[in-house]
């Protein structure tokens, strides 16, 4: 249950890549890549995989990514969304190269990418994450040095706001790659997305990742920090709270749209990774 190794391909020899994503949906697999990896949201919503960590993204997130680190963004389906947009910047982490990396003008870059091997997520700073997204997408139109001192300003500004960065892997995973494959995770992922709403048994997301129930269950703990029961729990109610976001159902309704068969077991988990019940963080939204 490995992640996918990813080959990033170089544009003419250029230092680093930026490219822009205009998709239904985000649909890269499970992966990973000997690159840094700067991502700005400009559209879309769903869930975020970083190494052990599951969070919810929305438009506006930035991401910081270091070498190797597996992940992949998984849109939420919904008809009424406009589809999925993105800027991603690959650079390796000597991209500068030479004596370059070295000096200590660069220290504080390279200290934010060694901490970024476990995942910065900038989002918490509104302006500069907005600042910086602008940025990226006026890069994709940069070309020559001028496209190369863009993005060095960019990640000295990073480094600058590194403090309020929250980091997503926790410091104690150690990511499973592989550069052949990382089939099976991929088929367990989309398995639960296909069935939230429904009955999902160890047993049936074992058989679709190709594993006995027992070897299914080690890996997934050991891949992601948590049993799969408790994986399902966290995207359900991260499904619930878009759903209570951005429609009108009552919070009964919501609860059995994204697979809850007790509304007790609902409001329990609820409050348990938010900290207050469906109501209050549906109110809360609304001032």
């Amino acid at each position: 249950m490995r992640a996918v190794f990813e080959k990033i391909n170089a544009q003419d020899e250029a230092s680093f890549g930026v490219r822009g994503i205009d998709q239904v949906s985000f649909d890269a697999p499970w992966h990973f890549h000997p690159e840094c990896e700067l991502t700005f949201i400009r559209e879309g919503s769903g869930e975020r995989f970083v190494g052990d960590s599951m969070q919810p993204f929305v438009a506006g997130d930035l991401i910081l990514l270091g070498a190797g680190l597996p992940h992949f963004w998984r849109s939420s389906k919904s008809e009424s969304e406009g589809g999925s947009r993105a800027v991603v910047v690959h650079f390796s982490e000597d991209f500068l190269g030479g004596k370059m990396n070295g000096a200590v003008e660069f220290a504080g870059i390279r200290e934010m990418l060694g901490r970024a091997r476990q995942g910065l997520c900038f989002s918490s700073d509104e302006k500069l994450s907005r600042e910086i997204g602008a940025r990226l997408a006026d890069l994709m139109d940069e070309s020559g040095l001028n496209r190369l001192l863009i993005l060095l300003e960019i990640l000295g500004e990073l480094t600058d706001g590194s403090d309020s960065a929250s980091r997503l892997s926790s410091s104690h995973h150690v990511p499973l790659r592989d550069h052949k494959a990382g089939q099976r995770i991929n088929r367990a992922y989309d398995y639960v997305y296909d069935n939230l709403s429904g009955g999902i048994s160890l047993d049936a997301v074992a058989r679709v990742a190709g594993m006995s129930p027992a070897a299914f269950s080690r890996y997934f703990k050991r891949m992601t920090g948590r049993n799969l029961s408790h994986f399902i729990g966290e995207l359900r109610i991260s499904q619930a709270c878009k759903q209570l976001r951005e429609s009108d159902l009552g919070i009964s309704e919501v609860a059995y749209e994204v697979g809850f068969g007790s509304l007790s077991n609902f409001n329990r988990l609820f409050k348990e990774l938010k900290g207050v019940s469906p109501r209050e963080w549906r109110g809360d939204l609304h001032g």
